[in-house]
Formats: structure tokens, C-alpha cells, sequence
């Protein structure tokens, strides 16, 4: 697969940054939970596949591998005569042959680069929407933030669903992205099922709230059963601390179509890089309770 086919299978233009290819692909992912073909008949491990190459995630082309292992089992007898390495004899003609091209093509990546940095503005306010909980589109909550923060001009919002009834295949992709997102995705706001909470608070994935109860005029005693300890496997005991807040009942939420079975439990990450930009998100939600 190259880029041009995944793409294609993504149905994204040529320009589309890394924001508009989780974008897609969270949308793509909702719509396999319902089908396994579709209108082009991409299946659900085309689009992973795509999607992996186009963020420059390790990729296997089996078919490649196939083919270079016959090559090594059956190497061509004029070049084994002449002892050439097959393969090396392979990239030196691909590479010679196109050299003016290769060059061209390099120097209109590099130029994209730079134009998509310099017009590209960075998020300001990310979001996870994780778990057993979905939305059916992540537009509509976007588009409340920026008029209930004005400060936030540009935000991205992924839906991560992590539910029983996903076939095997989408939920490991799904748990995998999770993993990336919780270790390098720097992610300022997480909005969850209760489950989900426990399992990651528990692992240090977001920061303590208790510092923010005046700024959110949260009453005390009310999030009890949320305050949860550490577990680490570093021999330390940890004090339970309050890690979410339950905004299960907000309607800045159910207007923008986000639902679950049980509690909607809210979080900033521990690797926040717009806290206060989240502490003002989580305090929207509050003022949206009845």
C-alpha cells in the first residue's frame, strides 16, 4: 500500500494533515462497528492499514515479504553467477532510474511541510472521549467549546470506543490508540465511562482535581466515591485523591450526542499542556448540570 491508496481508502485529499487523518479515521472506525465493507469495499484492516502508513507507523506488506522470500529461495541464476545481491541490485535501479524525480517529489514534501506548520494552528484544547461511550459525530462538541471559551480557537476532539460488542480486530486497534494517546498524546481533557476512570486513574493518567475545587466551586464531599489511590507496582502506598468528576447529567453533553449506559466521568490529563484551558472546559460542563 502506498500513500496515494491510503488516501483513497480514507477518502482524504492529498494535503490532509495528521488532525484530518485521526479525524477521518475516528469517523471510519464508527461506521465498520455497523458494517465490514464499505461503499469502496475497504474493509476495517484497510483503513487500520492506512491509517498506520499514513502516520508513519511501522507497516508490514506481507505480500512484499512473500515476494522476497522467493526471491532468497530462488534467486536469479545470472545474478547469482555473477554473486550480486538481488535485492541491493533492486533499489540500486529503482534508485538510479528516478533520481531527478525522487528529488522533486522530496523537495514538494518538504514545502508542504513547512506551509502545513506555518498555517496549521496547534490544538489548544484536546479531547478524549474513551470507553464504552459514544458520539456519533465530534463536531457538535467542538463547536459548543468555541463558543462557551472564546479563548480556544482551535480544538481536537477523538472518540476512542472501547465496547464488548466490537469485533477483535477494531477492539486491539482501539485499545492500542488509547495506549499511544495516554503516553505521547499530551491530551488535556478525558471524558469517560466510570470503568474506564477507575482503570486509568488508578494508573496515574490524570491529575489530581482537589487544587481546582474553588476555581470550579465543586462542594466538597459530593465526589467521594471518585477519589481513588494510585497503584503503581513501585512498593508505595498512595492516598486516595480525586482524579474525575461526574458530569453524567451535563447538557453541554447530550446536546452534542455523547451518551453511555452509566456515569460520564471527566478528567484532565496528567500531561496536559492547556490546563487552564481545561479546568474552564470541566467548569462549562458543571454550570451545564441542572
Amino acid at each position: 500500500m502506498d500513500r496515494e491508496k491510503a488516501l483513497r481508502i480514507l477518502g482524504l485529499p492529498d494535503g490532509a494533515t495528521p488532525d484530518d487523518i485521526t479525524k477521518r479515521v475516528d469517523v471510519l472506525y464508527r461506521k465498520f462497528r455497523q458494517m465490514e465493507k464499505d461503499e469502496n469495499g475497504s474493509t476495517f484492516a484497510d483503513v487500520e492499514a492506512a491509517f498506520r502508513l499514513l502516520m508513519g507507523i511501522t507497516y508490514r506488506d506481507e505480500e512484499e515479504e512473500k515476494k522476497k522470500k522467493h526471491r532468497q529461495e530462488h534467486p536469479n541464476p545470472i545474478l547469482k553467477l555473477l554473486k550480486i545481491d538481488e535485492e541491493k541490485a533492486r533499489n540500486a535501479v529503482y534508485y538510479y532510474k528516478w533520481p531527478v524525480l525522487i528529488t522533486l517529489l522530496v523537495a514538494a514534501l518538504l514545502v508542504s511541510i513547512v506551509l502545513t506548520a506555518v498555517n496549521k494552528r496547534e490544538p489548544d484544547l484536546k479531547v478524549i472521549i474513551a470507553g464504552n461511550i459514544s458520539a456519533a459525530d465530534t463536531v457538535p462538541l467542538e463547536n459548543r467549546i468555541k463558543k462557551e471559551i472564546p479563548r480556544v480557537k482551535e480544538i481536537l476532539v477523538q472518540n476512542i470506543i472501547l465496547a464488548d460488542d466490537l469485533n477483535p480486530q477494531m477492539q486491539v486497534a482501539m485499545q492500542q490508540k488509547l495506549m499511544v494517546e495516554l503516553a505521547e498524546g499530551k491530551n488535556d481533557i478525558y471524558i469517560m465511562d466510570e470503568a474506564t476512570y477507575r482503570d486509568l486513574a488508578k494508573s496515574g493518567a490524570f491529575i489530581p482535581l482537589e487544587d481546582t475545587y474553588i476555581s470550579l466551586n465543586i462542594p466538597k464531599g459530593n465526589p467521594e466515591d471518585l477519589m481513588l489511590p494510585l497503584q503503581l507496582d513501585d512498593g508505595k502506598t498512595y492516598e486516595p485523591r480525586l482524579y474525575g468528576l461526574d458530569v453524567t447529567r451535563s447538557s453541554m453533553l447530550k446536546d452534542a450526542g455523547i451518551v453511555t449506559n452509566g456515569r460520564i466521568i471527566v478528567s484532565i490529563g496528567h500531561d496536559s499542556i492547556w490546563p487552564e484551558n481545561a479546568i474552564e472546559f470541566i467548569r462549562k460542563l458543571l454550570e451545564t448540570i441542572p
